[in-house]
């Protein structure tokens, strides 16, 4: 704190400057006036020197308020500069507050695309897994049917023809007219059909196997005939 010639103390040092300067040019201006007051009242009479000292008082009064003026009216100024500085923050906190709410809004709005996208990947993959399995069931259901059909067809050709005794130049189905109880086992159970491919009647023709699917004999690097799908 500071303090000036008219015993007033400032807060901020611009304004003690200022009152400084003010009390500066009025001690000049009541020097100048005091010393024309005393060259005339030496002249004049004591009268005359009593009126003199009433105007220096009242001279010396209104110094002291215009001093007191100038120091409200820095006082006011202060207390604006203030005031818009509170509201100047005020407004960036506002500003500030409401850019991070509209940033959380964004990235909330962006997780929950994110989450629903996922999702209905997720359901899309899931409901293409289940329609290729239902696929696969389904194409393994009709090749069975299929295979079946076709060994139920040939069991009753088989079973029509009245031939009992088979030679190894006929193409025959061996899993019906197999010798052994192994034989007719391994060939009603492979995947091609249950017909030797080797033999005479067999060489060279296309047949459907027990799993529904076409071969042909093909002669093999050896001389052999051996069934391959087509």
């Amino acid at each position: 704190m500071k303090s000036c010639a008219s015993g007033f103390k400032f807060k901020s040092r611009r304004a003690s400057r200022k009152a400084r300067r003010v009390s500066r040019k009025v001690r000049k201006s009541l020097r100048k006036a005091s010393r024309k007051i005393r060259k005339v009242s030496r002249k004049l009479s004591r009268k005359v020197r009593k009126s003199l000292r009433k105007a220096s008082r009242k001279i010396r009064r209104a110094s002291r308020k215009a001093s007191k003026k100038a120091l409200r009216a820095s006082r006011k100024s202060r207390r604006a500069s203030k005031k818009a500085s509170r509201k100047a923050r005020k407004s960036r906190r506002k500003s500030r507050r409401a850019s991070r709410k509209a940033s959380r809004k964004a990235r909330k709005s962006r997780r929950k695309s994110r989450r629903a996208s996922k999702k209905a990947s997720r359901k899309a993959s899931r409901k293409a897994r289940k329609s290729r399995r239902k696929s696969r069931r389904a194409s393994k259901k009709a090749s069975r049917k299929a295979s079946r059909k076709s060994r139920r067809a040939s069991r009753k050709a088989s079973r029509k023809s009245k031939a009992k005794r088979v030679s190894k130049a006929e193409c025959v189905d061996l899993y019906i007219y197999g010798k052994t109880a192994s034989e007719r086992k391994k060939y009603g159970n492979r995947d091609a059909p249950p017909y030797s491919a080797n033999a005479a009647g067999c060489q060279g023709i296309y047949l459907v196997g027990n799993d529904g699917k076409g071969y042909k004999s093909v002669e093999n690097a050896k001389g052999i005939f051996v069934w391959k799908k087509v």
